[in-house]
């Protein structure tokens, strides 16, 4: 039997696999991916501190951006973000009684967020790793002038608290758009921080792009490569080691293992629950006639629950996102929400089938940036990576944030 032994084999794949995998095998580890047949990759990725690092690592400097365009409509308001007016005129129009209020939290929000990204950044990414990283990260938030107490503090609490109470359900539904969540109890400020900032900086890339470029990468940078399908079983040798036999009379093994998915997990030997995030993620086929050309690229629907629609092109369809909740008719909630904003198009939603939901029911325990409640080490040697899991308030910008993460904490280990 040939047998070969990496530091790292991922199993399954996802966008915080690619980013992980990509950037050790730039750094000389010998990496053995398995990814899944369908990859998830979010429709578009607003730019971050994160992303540019990532970009910066592997020299790529012609991903394609365009301009970050949103807007959030409820039966009251339609606050444009990044368009043709600025914030402020955006703000007076809208809230005419406390624009300036609501301005001066928007503006302390994207303080608050720069400060968080570059403490990531300084402490080699999230302290998912142990006391030691969190210490070494609140001690960075002191320096960067970020308060420690936004990252257990509710973005529910700020607003009720705050003088632009007179635009809470507004903001309240932008930052539940943006993170996904499906309340602002939910969410905390160092998470809506973060999303605010990755908005005002105005651009974003095209997720399949990136998750191309990254596959590609891996590739160059001699990264070993197989289907999931080809693993016939994984044996567990003593405590920490395992053996992965493959078809054709092949097997390895490696110091680490990285599990992005359910597919990858149900691989394993042991039976372990899966914690899997809520959220329902539709798509549509292209809208007849085509949605209004003054309708932003993203768009937030209505107040909690919001809809999410990200479209492509307004003649291609769209990507829809929502929070799950149990016992809803999805398609009946979907079609109220999309038919305020607009009424006399027709479209069809693809299969309920990619919806999110945890075994058994169970709702996901609500996390505060920057921990988790998942165990991301149900194994000493192996790591649940998936942005979903590990900060899932933070979107896109949480997967490429959770790569970056475990690809430093490998690489670090790697070098003692």
């Amino acid at each position: 039997m040939i047998k070969n032994h990496y530091d790292v084999i991922f199993l399954g794949s996802n966008l915080s696999t690619w980013v992980a995998a990509s950037l050790l095998a730039k750094a000389g580890l010998r990496v053995m991916s398995f990814p899944s047949p369908h990859c998830p990759c979010p429709p578009w990725i607003p730019s971050s501190l994160f992303l540019e690092r990532i970009l910066e690592q592997l020299a790529e400097r012609t991903l394609n951006h365009q301009p970050f365009h949103l807007q959030v409509v409820n039966q009251h308001t339609r606050l444009e973000c990044n368009g043709p007016h600025s914030l402020t005129e955006e703000c007076q129009r809208e809230f005419p009684s406390c624009h300036a209020e609501v301005v001066h939290l928007l503006d302390t929000l994207q303080q608050w967020g720069d400060g968080l990204q570059r403490a990531v950044l300084a402490t080699g990414g999230l302290p998912l790793f142990g006391l030691g990283s969190r210490l070494q990260f609140r001690k960075r938030l002191l320096k960067e002038k970020v308060p420690a107490k936004i990252i257990q503090q509710t973005l529910a609490d700020m607003l009720s608290t705050s003088d632009a109470a007179g635009a809470q359900r507004t903001l309240a539904s932008l930052f539940c758009g943006l993170s996904l969540a499906e309340n602002p109890e939910q969410l905390t400020v160092a998470e809506a921080a973060m999303l605010w900032s990755d908005l005002r900086r105005n651009k974003h890339f095209s997720g399949p792009a990136l998750c191309s470029l990254l596959e590609q990468r891996y590739e160059q940078f001699h990264g070993a490569i197989d289907e999931l399908s080809s693993i016939k079983s994984i044996k567990q040798q003593n405590d920490s080691d395992l053996v992965v036999n493959m078809k054709g009379n092949r097997s390895c093994s490696a110091d680490h293992y990285i599990v992005a998915d359910r597919p990858a997990h149900e691989t394993l030997p042991w039976q372990s629950e899966y914690p899997e995030p809520r959220l329902l993620t539709r798509t549509t086929s292209r809208f007849a006639p085509s949605p209004p050309a003054l309708l932003a690229q993203t768009l937030i629907i209505g107040d909690s629950p919001v809809v999410r629609l990200i479209f492509k092109d307004k003649t291609q369809g769209c990507t829809i996102e929502s929070p799950v909740s149990d016992g809803d008719d999805m398609d009946t909630f979907l079609g109220e929400k999309i038919s305020r904003i607009l009424p006399f198009c027709r479209y069809e939603l693809d299969s309920p089938g990619s919806a999110s939901t945890p075994e058994g029911g169970q709702n996901v325990p609500p996390v505060s940036f920057p921990g988790i409640e998942a165990r991301i080490k149900p194994r000493r040697n192996v790591i649940l990576c998936n942005g979903r899991l590990t900060v899932p308030h933070l979107d896109a910008t949480g997967e490429v944030l959770t790569g970056l993460s475990l690809a430093n904490h490998l690489t670090a280990g790697n070098s003692k």
